[in-house]
């Protein structure tokens, strides 16, 4: 399994010169988050066609591959629907206050890479979509004071929230925006 669901508020849309696009999504997971999530051109264009800072729902899955030489983490949305308000989900009636926003990321798979830090375990997980795309994802569980036996080869499923930490280039002083995963709960299969 590989997908993600985030419900936010658009805050940017931008147009690749191919037709297909990202938007940039505020959310909050205990922080502010800012996820941006790649779009075909069919769901690009719904989302054009919403009104400005619109509260949506994009679900989607996780992809990574390589640019450049680095191993890249992009969320791609395969469904959006606008968000509704908490009496248009009772009654049917538009109200004034959205659910709380929320980012979570749902992965199973085998475990293929393993390394650590002094804070946490990262986790290289090869997972599989409904459709069929092979990805291997990089997450970050937090060590625990008790840390269970886990290997290479082990089948994990992860239940993640998502960080977007902006890191700035030592070399240049440009910012870089990252999606970081990092894992809220897990089972080992």
């Amino acid at each position: 399994m590989n997908k993600f669901l985030i419900k936010g508020k658009i805050i940017s849309v931008r147009r690749l010169n191919d037709g297909r696009g990202f938007v940039t999504i505020f959310s909050k997971n205990g922080v502010n988050i800012y996820p941006q999530v790649f779009c075909s051109l069919e769901i690009l264009e719904k989302i054009e066609n919403l009104p400005y800072r619109a509260h949506v729902c994009i679900e989607g899955y996780v992809n990574s591959r390589k640019i450049n030489g680095k191993r890249v983490q992009q969320f791609v949305a395969t469904a959006v629907d606008k968000d509704v308000t908490y009496t248009e989900e009772v009654f049917g009636v538009k109200g004034k206050f959205f659910k709380p926003s929320e980012t979570y990321v749902y992965l199973s798979g085998e475990i293929v890479k393993m390394f650590d830090n002094d804070k946490y375990l990262n986790l290289v997980v090869k997972t599989r979509t409904e459709d069929g795309v092979n990805s291997s994802i990089l997450t970050s569980l937090k060590k625990p004071d008790r840390m269970p036996n886990i290997e290479i080869g082990n089948s994990i499923n992860l239940v993640c929230s998502v960080s977007t930490p902006i890191k700035k280039d030592e070399v240049n002083g440009t910012e870089q925006h990252f999606e970081d995963i990092v894992v809220l709960d897990f089972a080992m299969n």
